[in-house]
This record gives structure tokens, C-alpha cells and sequence, in this order.
């Protein structure tokens, strides 16, 4: 039986990733957020694109008791921006990679990639960092290029990463 793909599974699959991952904290009575909270609450502030995310679900609680992180996302509690951010800075990306493969295989193997396919069958995709790395002396046949109006060519080392969009 074929999952559906919606907003619910892509949480029930970011929340089996989370719950697989070893908190990279040491052991403390300090800890008032669990893992779970802390990552939820940061996919939320990406999510929400809120200016002052936390400020806004207190908001939200006082007006309704619950507030969008719990309601759609599940965390318990909404640690500060800062506490997120320390607390991720820990966490190797790695980590949640997972929930990007299992998308992009879900995308792929239901035939919603398709449409993106060009050049013989290569997919393009739109990520922060294309353009990471360009020069004008450094390229190869391999390399995506940009010829600009003046006849100058710009080698653009995109992401290559094994493993991910393979």
C-alpha cells in the first residue's frame, strides 16, 4: 500500500529521524528541552518565517492554549532562538538527512520528478549554494557552465554529494 505523501507523513518521517538521534549534549539537570523540542522548533522558525518566531507562538498560546509548534509540528516546548541555535550547532547535518532521501525517493518513485528532468534525463534542483564556487580558470567537461553575453564562461561547482540526489 502506497503512503500518501502530505504534510503528516513528512512529520511522522521527521519524527522518526529525531527520535533516532543521540543528543550530543552532556548529561545535565540543565537540560529543560528535550531534543525533540529543540529540532521541531527550529524546522518551525524555517517553516513559520516568522521574524520573531518565539515571540509570536507566546502570542498564539496566550490567544488559543496551544500554539503552532505543538499543534502542527509537536514539540512540547519552544525553547529561546538562541538555545535552538546552540544546541544545533552540535547536531551534524548528517543527522537529518534521512527525511531529504526518503522524500526524494517518495517524489521520485511516484513519477513527480519527471517534470524536472532535462538534458538527457539529469534533474535540476535548487539549492542554496549553487553558485557556492564559479570561476572563469577552474572547470571541467563535468562542470555546469554559464556563458555570459560577453563570451566569458563561468565553471560552476554545484552539489555532488554521493548519495543524495543520485
Amino acid at each position: 500500500m502506497e503512503e500518501n505523501v502530505n504534510f503528516a507523513t513528512l512529520m511522522s518521517q521527521f519524527q522518526q529521524v529525531i527520535s533516532g538521534m543521540s543528543d550530543p549534549r552532556k548529561a545535565s539537570p540543565n537540560q529543560r528541552y528535550a531534543l525533540k523540542d529543540v529540532v521541531l522548533s527550529a524546522f518551525g522558525v524555517f517553516f513559520m518565517q516568522c521574524a520573531s518566531f518565539l515571540e509570536y507562538q507566546r502570542q498564539v498560546q496566550s490567544r488559543n492554549g496551544k500554539d503552532n509548534v505543538q499543534t502542527l509540528f509537536g514539540a512540547v516546548q519552544i525553547p529561546s532562538d538562541n538555545q535552538i541555535k546552540n544546541i544545533l550547532d552540535l547536531i551534524p547535518a548528517r543527522q537529518l538527512f534521512g527525511v531529504f532521501e526518503w522524500v526524494y525517493r517518495t517524489l521520485d518513485s511516484r513519477g513527480v520528478l519527471r517534470q524536472y528532468e532535462v538534458l538527457g534525463g539529469q534533474r535540476l534542483v535548487a539549492l542554496d549554494g549553487v553558485e557556492y564556487f564559479c570561476s572563469e580558470q577552474v572547470h571541467c567537461a563535468c562542470c555546469s557552465h554559464r556563458t555570459h553575453r560577453n563570451g566569458t564562461v563561468r565553471g560552476l561547482q554545484t552539489n555532488t554529494t554521493p548519495g543524495i540526489l543520485e
